[in-house]
């Protein structure tokens, strides 16, 4: 069975972890910034999550910007109830930005043109986006994963988004740099 999977975790992750790097305070440890980078990266690979139905298994629902926008109500909700605990966290700042993480996933998604576009607007409408960038191709997964194609477009991937990574995180620290100059 062959079936297209719009881009791999590693896109998701570089991301998510780019937008972490915003969520790091100031004077954050080492420790404390690994661990905002890797729960930010999950947070990029939250619409496809291996939940029942949520994820590859229901995509129409993981996958639209309604569905994520009541997740993020309700965790905003939840926040409001426990606001001692979210200042522990880093307030409200980093709660935005692990938002902005979970939704980049959407938008990455469009990126990817297999044909069919992104259904985002599930329930309320079958149009999808397309905004396909032709350096990204679909993987198509078929077993074994790890086949040529498969590897190319995740070293394309880690190529793109790596590199804006290290372009966000060289800003920050110049930054950073100059705030304590």
């Amino acid at each position: 069975m062959t079936y297209f999977l719009d881009m791999t975790t590693i896109g998701h992750t570089i991301v998510g972890a780019t937008i972490g790097l915003a969520a790091i305070p100031r004077y954050a440890s080492r420790l404390r910034s690994i661990a905002t980078l890797a729960v930010f990266g999950l947070l990029g690979n939250f619409a496809d999550w291996p939940i029942k139905n949520w994820g590859h298994d229901r995509y129409e629902i993981s996958h639209s910007v309604f569905s994520n926008l009541a997740v993020i109500a309700a965790v905003l909700l939840i926040s409001a109830v426990f606001r001692r605990q979210v200042k522990k966290v880093g307030g409200y700042r980093i709660l935005l930005l692990g938002c902005a993480a979970m939704v980049s996933h959407l938008l990455l998604d469009t990126f990817y043109s297999h044909g069919t576009g992104l259904g985002i607007y599930w329930p309320f409408s079958g149009e999808t986006v397309s905004l396909a960038l032709p350096w990204f191709d679909p993987i198509k997964v078929v077993p074994p994963p790890l086949t040529r194609q498969a590897l190319r477009v995740m070293g394309i991937e880690l190529l793109f988004y790596g590199t804006i990574f290290i372009l966000a995180g060289s800003i920050k620290y110049m930054f950073l740099r100059k705030v304590e100059e």
